[in-house]
C-alpha cells in the first residue's frame, strides 16, 4: 500500500503479519544495526591498539631522557618511581596523554 494511496478498510481488518511482516522488518533492522555496532567497535578496537602501540614507544622515549623524569616529578611533588608507575597506567588506560606528554615534555 503506497503512502499517497487511500485507505483499504478490508485491508485494515487482516492482521498484521498478513499484512506485511513487520517481524521480519524488525529482525533486518536489528542485524543492520548490530552490523553497524561490531563495526564501529572494531575501528575503536584498531584505533586504540595503534594508540597504546604510540604511547608504549613514547613511554620508552621518555624513560630514556636522562633527568626528565626526575625534573618533571620535582616539579609535581612526586618520586620519579610514582611519575613512572603514573605514566605507565596512561599509557595503558589514556594512551593520548602519555603521547602529549612526550610532545609537551621532549619538543622535536
Amino acid at each position: 500500500m503506497s503512502a499517497d494511496a487511500p485507505l483499504d478498510h478490508g485491508m485494515l481488518n487482516l492482521p498484521l503479519a498478513k499484512r506485511s511482516n513487520i517481524d521480519a522488518q524488525l529482525d533486518g533492522y536489528k542485524a543492520d544495526q548490530r552490523a553497524l555496532a561490531a563495526s564501529a567497535a572494531k575501528t575503536r578496537a584498531a584505533e586504540t591498539r595503534a594508540l597504546k602501540a604510540a604511547a608504549k614507544i613514547a613511554l620508552a622515549d621518555l624513560k630514556a631522557a636522562p633527568g626528565l623524569l626526575e625534573q618533571k616529578a620535582q616539579k609535581i611533588g612526586c618520586t620519579r618511581a610514582a611519575l613512572v608507575v603514573r605514566l605507565l597506567d596512561w599509557s595503558k588506560w589514556e594512551p593520548k596523554r602519555v603521547i602529549k606528554a612526550k610532545a609537551e615534555w621532549m619538543p622535536a
